[in-house]
């Protein structure tokens, strides 16, 4: 299905969030990342990171039923920025070592986005949730890129530059 919709891509502590967080404040309709959406909810709760982390199937599941949820839902001639994609989501079924269920792999293969900017990572800032060491993050970030690669879609490179001219540059391309 073709849509009006836009990931902002790459691995943890690339700048996803700033980046979708700039775009919403300029008025644009942005979704958050339904990985961190997840956490939090469980976090709210009273279940543990560790807790959250010590059932990555169970963990990936969620995440990716989530986002196929807020997907389903959205306009499809709306213009949306997404932190994260469906893809995204898959990716972290190989990082686990973890079979990747049909329900993800049927959304994968339907997914659609108008572009995918994939932002170059920064130096790894870790956080309540973000717990990843910099290796896992560099892996992370390569599965992501290898999951959108296999898919007929346009991946544009954001390189490091500062979050403003990140948006400036993705809004050039819109």
């Amino acid at each position: 299905m073709k849509n009006n919709w836009y990931a902002i891509e790459g691995g943890p502590s690339s700048g996803k969030t700033t980046t979708i967080e700039i775009l919403k404040r300029r008025g644009y309709k942005t979704v958050d990342e339904s990985a961190r959406q997840y956490y939090q909810s469980q976090i709210d709760a009273g279940v543990t990171n560790e807790e959250i982390r010590a059932n990555p199937q169970k963990l990936q599941d969620s995440i990716a039923q989530m986002q196929i949820d807020i997907e389903t839902k959205l306009d499809s001639n709306e213009t949306i920025f997404f932190d994260s994609g469906i893809p995204h989501v898959a990716a972290y079924y190989d990082f686990y070592g973890i079979e990747t269920p049909d329900f993800v792999k049927e959304a994968v293969e339907k997914c659609y986005y108008k572009k995918i900017f994939f932002l170059e990572r920064l130096p790894m800032i870790k956080d309540d949730i973000r717990s990843e060491s910099d290796q896992e993050a560099q892996k992370i970030s390569d599965l992501i890129f290898a999951t959108y690669s296999k898919l007929p879609l346009e991946i544009i490179k954001v390189l490091v530059m500062s979050p403003e001219e990140r948006v400036k540059f993705i809004l050039s391309l819109v």
